[in-house]
């Protein structure tokens, strides 16, 4: 694997407070087999500590974790905040997936390098595993609206859908514990690190401070970890246009195929007005661009509805490169901050009092993600919404939250933080085997 001078100096520096005789279980390449192991230990140790015991059992062991180290230490001076136990590396994919992408230089870190830190495996899939999960999901609800039948549970459950957030939760679990508990420093990364590692960032962080659990913490916690951090939401959500976007319904289930002419060929050839509305669509938006790909970006994108139309074709300062102007790639597309709605939505149903905004705050936001209403999620990243001037022509999604506040907050909310008493310490963790639909 290629060796990064600059990347092992900056972990170094980060773990700098770490005991310099701190043993590491993965000091030497460890092989699949090995790492697997230090995963399972990992959560063997997460299991140790029951996750609805209360609190005063966190500080047991928290108590006990420094007297150890204390002890171990004999006479020498006292340690920081930070070294009492030893750092982590929180890789997120699956261990084959890591040693997979060695091959063609990439990977994951050389322990070797990195004595000062122990790394943990989590095994959350990538992309187009939860892209599918999300397709059965729908599979399975697509017609509850228009049947007196109950989904399919064994469908649902097939999905594997609370199987990934569950993985997630599990995740944030042993980060915010090796941060709370153990006052330790880590690491988290994933192949690119726009994706996972926003999910595990911020759910951890919803987990270690009440702050982020507040409506104006949480917003923060979006515009910090998502946004400025650069998760790909055009990419993800696919606000473009795309030919697959117009596939009947039927000529999917029917197995239907078209002519050149928009002449239907197959089992419901037969005149069909639905149908033919969204072809008489088709041909309309394609008419308007000269990219079959794309739907959206014309000369005129995002302009004020005042804006002359000689402004329209000189306002080149404020066009997006070609690069951005394709429409949308299918397999490109996830549902990564919806799962991360679904993972606060777990943690806010089982800790009904730690959360100042409520349910349905999350299912507008999720809303407001695909409506593309609001300028806040359009865009890549930072440097193309500034190229966009998305701030001055379009408004944020949080005004529309924060002039109706009260929508959105939790009547069950206490704000006090109290961590003798059970459900008011600062801390709160994931019950995993308690995700529920």
């Amino acid at each position: 694997m290629n060796r990064s001078v600059q990347d092992e100096r900056l972990v170094a520096a980060i773990f700098s407070t770490a005991k310099p005789d701190v043993d590491s279980r993965t000091s030497s390449s460890p092989s699949i087999k090995d790492s697997e192991t230090e995963s399972q230990t990992s959560s063997t140790q997460l299991a140790s500590l029951s996750v609805g015991s209360s609190f005063v059992d966190a500080e047991a062991l928290e108590d006990e974790a420094i007297s150890q180290v204390r002890s171990d230490s004999g006479s020498r001076p006292s340690q920081i905040y930070g070294a009492q136990q030893n750092n982590l590396i929180v890789d997120a994919r699956p261990t084959v997936n890591a040693y997979a992408m060695q091959a063609v230089g990439k990977g994951s870190e050389n322990m070797e390098h990195y004595k000062f830190a122990t790394k943990a495996y989590l095994g959350i899939a990538n992309i187009h595993v939860m892209r599918h999960s999300l397709e059965k999901v729908v599979d399975a609800l697509k017609d509850s609206d228009i049947t007196p039948l109950t989904p399919s549970r064994e469908a649902l459950t097939s999905s594997g859908w609370l199987k990934h957030v569950s993985g997630l939760l599990d995740g944030a679990s042993l980060i915010a514990r090796q941060v709370g508990l153990h006052h330790s420093h880590v690491l988290i990364h994933c192949s690119d690190g726009w994706d996972r590692t926003s999910q595990l960032s911020a759910l951890s962080q919803l987990c270690l401070d009440p702050y982020y659990r507040t409506l104006e913490g949480f917003i923060v916690l979006v515009e910090k970890d998502w946004l400025s951090f650069g998760h790909m939401f055009r990419y993800r959500t696919g606000f473009m246009g795309s030919e697959k976007w117009f596939e009947v319904e039927n000529e999917r289930l029917g197995g239907n195929k078209r002519t050149e002419n928009g002449a239907a060929i197959g089992a419901n050839s037969g005149g069909n007005a639905f149908e033919n509305a969204l072809l008489s669509a088709k041909g309309f938006f394609n008419k308007k661009n000269e990219s079959k790909e794309s739907l959206a970006d014309s000369d005129g994108e995002m302009q004020p509805y005042d804006t002359p139309p000689s402004a329209l074709k000189s306002g080149s300062a404020t066009k997006v490169s070609n690069k951005h102007k394709n429409g949308t790639k299918v397999n490109e597309t996830s549902p990564i901050f919806h799962q991360f709605l679904d993972a606060t939505y777990q943690l806010l149903y089982q800790h009904p009092t730690r959360f100042e905004f409520n349910e349905r705050f999350l299912r507008r936001l999720l809303y407001h993600l695909y409506s593309c209403q609001y300028g806040t999620f359009l865009y890549d990243n930072e440097k193309q919404r500034v190229e966009a001037g998305v701030k001055e022509k379009t408004r944020s999604v949080w005004d529309y939250f924060l002039s109706r506040k009260q929508q959105f907050l939790n009547e069950q909310y206490e704000p006090v933080i109290d961590d003798n008493i059970k459900e008011q310490e600062r801390l709160l963790f994931p019950r995993t085997k308690e995700v529920r639909w």
